[in-house]
C-alpha cells in the first residue's frame, strides 16, 4: 500500500503504519493503462484477541476525477480573487466550521493595514465597522446566513489604521450550506466607494441647497408681489398728492404726504434691497459691460442725492473730471455709487461734506474712485462686521433709515463687474470708501447734457399737454391699481383713457375703439397679461400697437419675459409716475 504513495503522503501513511492508527483520504498515485489513477484509501488497524496488530482494513476509491475538479475549482478561484483585487478589490472567505475568516491584502489595503497587522476571525471585521453602521451590518449578514436574501450587501464606514473613516461597499454570499440549511462557507469582496460616496453626498448637499435656493427664491418673488401690491396705492397715491397745486392753508397735507411717500419708498428699498442680495448670492445678476464715463455716472448719482443731502445739511465736494472712462455695467455701477453716496449722507456729522476724487493708474489698468465723509469714523471691531447682513452697527434703534445691506450689495457688484471695494475709517476722522474698476482710457471727453434730476423728475408728473388723441387702454383687475392709474394719466391733458377688467372685456372694448396703447397687467382672470396681449395681436389685429406691461412681478426674469413676448416697457408696481409720464411723451414726440 505504502509504495505508490504521494511523495506527500509518505510521512502520513509510515505514521499511521508505525502507530498502528485509523487513516483518512490517504492518497496513492496507480499507474493504469490509460496514465495514473489516484485513489483514496481510508483504513482502520485490525488487533487479534491477543492484542497482536494484523494489519489494515479498509476500502479505497477512485478520486481522479474529484481531485482534477477541485484543482480546476482552485484554480479559477485563484484567478477570481487576482482579478478582483487587481481592481482594488479586497477579497474575504469566511469557513463557518472552522470560525476562521480569510481576509486578502487588498482588503487589508483598504483599510489601511499591512498584511500581518489583521488576524483572521470575524472580531478583525467587525471591530472596525462604524458604530453607527454596526448593527445594520450585522442585521444584513444573518439574514443572509438564515436564507432571507439572495446576497448579502451592506454599504458601510470601516475605520482606517489612520484614524479615519472609509466608505465601503460590502457583498457576498453563502456558497455551501450544511444539509440542515446551516451556512458553512461565505465569500465575497470589499470595495472602496469613499470618493463616490463623497461625489453624491456632494451632490445630494448641491441639490438641497438648489431646492432651498428655488424656495427662497419663489418665497421672495412671492413676498414681493404680495408687498408692492399695496404699495402701489401708498406711494402712487402719495406722488398724486405731492403733484398737486396744494393751498397754503392745506400744506399740512402735503407734509404727510410727503411722510408716507418716504415711509412707502423705505420698504420699497428694502425689498428691492433684499432681492438684489438674493440673486447676488445665487450668482444671477445679468451684467452688461460697457465704457461707461466716470464723471457723468458720479453727476447723476449726485443729482439723485441731493434732496437727502440738502435735508441733512451736507455739502458735495466733487473733484472727479471728465474724460475717465471705465468698463462696468452703468445701471450697477449707479446702484453702487447711489448705495455709498447714501451711507456717506446718512452717517455723516451734521453740516458735513463728502469728497468724490478718482485716481488712475495706467501701469495696472485701474482707476479708483474715493468717497469720503467726514463722520464719526468707524473702530476695527465694527469694520469686522460691517459686511455682515442687516449688521447695522447700532444703528438700527437711531432714526437713520436703512436696511444693512447696500454694502453688502456694492461690493457684491463691483467684484461682479472685475472691480474691488475696500473700506477705510478711522474713529472720530471719518470714513472712506475706495471703488477700483477696470479703466478703458483717460482721454478729454466733451461734456454731455445735464443729468436729468430731481427738478425734471417732479416736472414730470405737472400737468402739460400730451400729443392730441392719444387713447390707452389700462387693462387691471384691481380697482385701487384702476384708479390711481386713472388719476396719473390725468396729470396729462389730452389723453383719452379707458379701462377693462379683464381680457374679455378689453377684447369687447377694442372692437370699436381702437387704442393706441395697450397697459397689461400680468395676473388677470380669465386670461393672463400674455396671452391677452397673443389674443389682441391675433383676434383684434393691434400688431403695431405699442404694449406696457404693468406689474408688481418686479423679478428680472419677469421682465425678460415680458420683453420676449414683445412688451415694449415693463411698469414694476409700485408705479413710478414719473417713468410712465416719460414713456408716453416718448411715444408722443414719435408721433402715429
Amino acid at each position: 500500500m505504502l509504495a505508490p504513495l504521494r511523495p506527500t503522503e509518505w510521512t502520513r501513511g509510515i505514521d499511521a503504519f508505525a502507530r498502528r492508527e485509523a487513516f483518512r483520504e490517504l492518497l496513492t498515485d496507480c499507474p493504469v493503462s490509460r496514465g495514473t489513477m489516484t485513489v483514496s484509501s481510508n483504513g482502520q488497524p485490525v488487533f487479534d484477541t491477543a492484542g497482536r496488530f494484523m494489519g489494515f482494513r479498509g476500502a479505497s476509491r477512485d478520486v481522479t476525477t474529484e481531485l482534477q475538479v477541485k484543482q480546476s475549482l482552485a484554480s479559477l478561484e485563484e484567478r477570481w480573487k487576482l482579478a478582483l483585487e487587481t481592481g482594488g478589490q479586497g477579497v474575504w472567505d469566511w469557513d463557518a466550521r472552522k470560525k476562521s475568516l480569510y481576509f486578502s491584502d487588498a482588503w487589508k489595503a483598504i483599510v489601511g493595514h499591512d498584511s500581518h497587522e489583521v488576524g483572521n476571525g470575524l472580531n478583525e471585521w467587525l471591530k472596525r465597522i462604524h458604530p453607527d453602521d454596526l448593527p445594520m451590518a450585522k442585521a444584513k449578514l444573518f439574514a443572509h446566513m438564515r436564507g432571507a436574501t439572495p446576497l448579502y450587501v451592506a454599504e458601510h464606514r470601516m475605520r482606517h489604521k489612520n484614524g479615519h473613516d472609509v466608505w465601503v461597499l460590502n457583498s457576498g454570499k453563502v456558497v455551501r450550506r450544511s444539509k440542515t440549511g446551516s451556512a458553512l462557507r461565505m465569500v465575497g469582496t470589499l470595495i472602496d466607494v469613499t470618493t463616490q460616496r463623497n461625489a453624491e453626498m456632494a451632490l445630494r448637499d448641491k441639490q438641497a441647497a438648489e431646492l432651498a435656493s428655488r424656495a427662497k427664491s419663489e418665497f421672495l418673488s412671492r413676498m414681493s408681489h404680495e408687498m408692492r401690491t399695496p404699495l402701489n396705492a401708498v406711494i402712487g397715491f402719495s406722488q398724486l398728492l405731492l403733484s398737486r397745486s396744494i393751498e397754503p392753508n392745506t400744506r399740512e397735507v402735503r407734509d404727510y404726504a410727503n411722510h408716507v411717500l418716504r415711509a412707502g419708498e423705505h420698504l420699497l428699498a428694502l425689498i428691492n434691497d433684499v432681492l438684489d442680495l438674493q440673486r447676488v448670492e445665487e450668482g444671477h445678476v445679468a451684467l452688461e459691460l460697457a465704457d461707461v464715463p466716470l464723471d457723468r455716472i458720479v453727476v447723476r448719482v449726485l443729482d439723485l442725492l441731493s434732496s437727502d443731502a440738502q435735508l441733512r445739511a451736507i455739502a458735495f465736494d466733487n473733484h472727479v473730471p471728465p474724460g475717465i472712462v471705465v468698463r462696468a455695467d452703468e445701471r450697477r455701477l449707479r446702484q453702487v455709487l447711489l448705495n455709498i453716496g447714501s451711507n456717506a449722507i446718512k452717517y455723516n456729522r451734521p453740516a458735513g461734506v463728502v469728497r468724490w476724487t478718482v485716481d488712475c493708474a495706467i501701469a495696472t489698468g485701474r482707476a479708483r474712485l474715493s468717497v469720503e465723509d467726514s463722520g464719526s469714523g468707524l473702530a476695527p471691531a465694527q469694520l469686522d462686521r460691517l459686511f455682515q447682513p442687516f449688521e447695522r452697527l447700532g444703528k438700527e434703534t437711531s432714526t437713520i433709515e436703512g436696511t444693512g445691506l447696500g454694502l453688502i450689495i456694492a461690493r457684491s457688484l463691483t467684484t461682479a463687474m472685475g472691480g474691488s471695494l475696500q473700506i477705510v475709517s478711522h474713529p472720530g476722522v471719518g470714513t472712506r470708501v475706495l471703488v477700483d474698476l477696470p479703466l478703458v482710457r483717460q482721454a478729454t471727453l466733451a461734456v454731455g447734457p445735464e443729468p436729468v434730476g430731481s427738478k425734471a423728475v417732479a416736472s414730470a408728473t405737472a400737468p402739460t399737454s400730451a400729443a392730441p388723441g392719444l387713447r390707452v387702454l389700462y387693462v387691471e383687475d384691481n380697482r385701487i391699481n384702476a384708479i390711481l392709474f386713472e388719476q396719473a394719466i390725468g396729470l396729462r391733458n389730452g389723453i383719452e383713457l379707458r379701462l377693462a377688467e379683464d381680457g374679455a372685456d378689453a377684447l369687447d372694448q377694442v372692437r370699436s375703439w381702437r387704442p393706441d396703447v395697450l397697459v397689461l397687467d400680468a395676473h388677470l382672470p380669465g386670461m393672463n397679461g400674455f396671452e391677452l396681449l397673443q389674443a389682441l395681436r391675433d383676434e383684434a389685429g393691434l400688431t403695431d400697437v405699442p404694449a406696457f406691461m404693468c406689474s408688481a412681478d418686479a423679478m428680472p426674469d419677469d421682465m425678460q419675459r415680458a420683453a420676449d413676448a414683445g412688451f415694449a416697457g415693463y411698469w414694476a408696481k409700485p408705479i413710478n409716475i414719473a417713468k410712465i409720464m416719460s414713456d408716453l411723451d416718448h411715444l408722443c414726440a414719435e408721433g402715429p
